[in-house]
């Protein structure tokens, strides 16, 4: 396996899609929770989420998955379009692939369980995997259901609090869809939480879940299950059956390390814009630097977490719940 073989985007059999490094990273981890803070511009819900949702809804067909956003609002005008135009990118079409808000098409595969025609705010995919929106501030939009993902945009605006009380919700069939790596998952996409905003940072706190050693045993070992593909796309080409019996036994031995190094796991990344530096080119970056000054281009650019004085962090969460209403206490 040392000797790496390529596929040429010129070939016809080959369809070309672009990404940049941390992508693939992300794609060859595949790993059962993934947690991003990355930069303004760096195509989370497009690239990342829409990636990641539809290898997940082909993995567990049939299965029941949440978006959480704070507002129905922010969820339909900003998180779920975006989704959907990466979807498109990626090949999907809405009403051959996919449909919103309505009862799916008869050629659509069906959700484990009847939604019983509750279609609204909803995404209903071919495989049969159902998607359901949730706002954070209606407590009430998530209860019922059992979900074996969950998915949400803009988390710095989610409170922890609010987003613990869908984890009991996170169970269910679970003889129909245990062997996927991403049953019970988790993943969640942000740009840098601003304290001095009231912005919620509990995603940071996902870093201490990622086991580095191990991601970089499978991202390695990702590397090599490519490259058997690859050879192996060359062997059918050929219709070389003895090599085509080669790369088919490289994988049995491959696949299982594989599989087992990514049960449990977690993948946590912070990066800056800069990783779509090809798409945004230079001249994006000096506009937001203008537009934002120094400080916030450093947090919501370059994903600097900001530094907050311990006297400055009490008044930023100061509250009415922290005082009385007579100057007196009774309590004591």
């Amino acid at each position: 396996m040392s000797r790496k073989r390529y596929v040429s985007p010129e070939d016809p059999l080959v369809n070309v899609q672009y990404a940049h490094k941390l992508a693939i990273a992300s794609e060859l981890a595949s790993a059962k929770n993934e947690f991003l803070i990355l930069g303004r511009g760096s195509a989370k819900t497009s690239m990342f989420l829409a990636r990641r949702s539809r290898k997940i809804a082909k993995e567990m067909p049939g299965s029941y998955q949440a978006f959480a956003a704070d507002t129905y609002r922010n969820a339909l005008s900003n998180v779920r379009p975006v989704l959907l135009e990466g979807w498109e990118r990626l090949g999907w079409r809405k009403g051959v692939d996919y449909v919103t808000d309505i009862r799916p098409p008869a050629h659509f595969k069906l959700p484990y369980k009847d939604p019983n025609g509750a279609y609204r705010h909803t995404i209903s995919t071919k495989c049969g995997t159902f998607f359901k929106l949730i706002s954070m501030d209606q407590s009430s939009s998530g209860a019922g259901d059992s979900y074996q993902h969950v998915y949400g945009d803009e988390a710095k605006y989610l409170d922890f609090e609010k987003i613990k009380k869908l984890f009991p919700a996170m169970r269910g069939e679970y003889a129909r869809f245990h062997k996927s790596i991403f049953y019970r998952g988790m993943t969640f996409t942000t740009d840098m939480p601003s304290i001095g905003d009231r912005e919620h940072e509990w995603i940071l706190d996902r870093a201490k879940e990622m086991d580095h050693e191990r991601l970089e045993a499978i991202i390695q070992v990702g590397f090599v299950l490519n490259q058997i593909n690859i050879a192996a796309f060359h062997a059918r080409k050929n219709k070389d059956e003895k090599e085509i019996r080669k790369q088919n036994r490289l994988w049995k031995t491959y696949y299982p390390l594989y599989y087992n190094l990514r049960k449990d796991s977690t993948f946590f990344y912070i990066a800056s814009s800069f990783i779509n530096a090809d798409i945004l080119t230079p001249g994006y970056f000096k506009d937001v630097l203008d537009a934002l000054g120094k400080e916030e281009f450093a947090s919501s650019v370059l994903s600097f977490k900001q530094s907050v004085k311990e006297g400055e962090r009490f008044y930023v969460n100061l509250g009415n719940h922290h005082a009385f209403d007579d100057g007196t206490d009774t309590s004591f």
